[in-house]
């Protein structure tokens, strides 16, 4: 039983998998979800799944983030442990948000970053998504200018480039369509 304040009960970190949703804080009837990709083990195609399942889903806002292997957290320690630390990349200069201290053998960070944008471009550049978004924008006018610049930052961010590489960064294990 979460209790009353499920953001005070936290009982594990997220697995593969987990939908984590949250309320819109202005537009309580609107669900947001993130998602987590990069947890040990994962692979090019349990992302794809991931994209493709949250794509199946009736969703109002969809977020994905990198997983982030915090101080002191199991997680961190089994990154420690196998060496999993993106070299010369320091834990706490690193915004989570925009990119990752994560790097496996086998999913580089940079193939971390680009499948992060990638999902979120293919998620939310869908008519479904696009038709929530301007609802949103014309619901209130108060939040118009607010909504405006956060789908700005999202454009921005979905389309900036990924450790000086080009705007786009299709690693090879990318070439297949989702």
């Amino acid at each position: 039983d979460p209790g009353a304040d499920p953001q005070r009960n936290v009982f594990h970190g997220p697995e593969r998998g987990d939908i984590i949703v949250l309320k819109h804080p202005s537009h309580p009837e609107t669900d947001l979800i993130k998602r987590v990709v990069g947890l040990p083990g994962e692979t090019v195609e349990t992302i794809k799944e991931t994209i493709a399942f949250s794509k199946s889903l009736p969703l109002d806002i969809a977020l994905f983030h990198i997983a982030a292997p915090y101080p002191g957290t199991p997680f961190f320690k089994e990154v420690v442990a196998n060496g999993w630390f993106r070299p010369g990349v320091r834990w706490e200069e690193v915004d989570m948000d925009e990119s990752t201290v994560l790097d496996y053998p086998h999913l580089r960070a940079e193939e971390l970053e680009y499948w992060q944008k990638r999902a979120f471009r293919e998620w939310a550049f869908r008519p479904g998504p696009m038709m929530t978004y301007l609802k949103m924008l014309l619901s209130d006018r108060r939040t118009f200018r607010s909504a405006i610049d956060v789908g700005l930052q999202h454009l921005g961010w979905a389309g900036r480039r990924v450790s000086g590489g080009p705007a786009v960064v299709q690693p090879k294990s990318a070439s297949a369509p989702v």
